[in-house]
């Protein structure tokens, strides 16, 4: 299951960053409520702060790596 959270996290951050170029190339017309780019940047940077998709879940995924990890167990 720590592949499983690695590949999560590191699609999220994929999507964070396709989403993030789109949004400067929509130019100010991405600034208005309403517009589709706005929402999906903000979506997007809400699902980044998520517990499973983190950054500490490259830290987690390390420990248990090394047998490490007290007591961590991966959902």
């Amino acid at each position: 299951m720590c592949r499983r959270a690695l590949d999560d996290t590191h699609a999220t951050r994929v999507a964070a960053d396709v989403i993030s170029r789109c949004y400067r190339l929509g130019g100010g017309d991405a600034l208005r409520d309403g517009h589709p780019l706005q929402r999906c940047m903000r979506d997007i940077l809400a699902g980044t702060q998520h517990i499973f998709v983190d950054d500490s879940t490259y830290v987690t995924a390390s420990q248990v790596w090394l047998d490490r990890a007290a007591g961590f167990v991966f959902l």
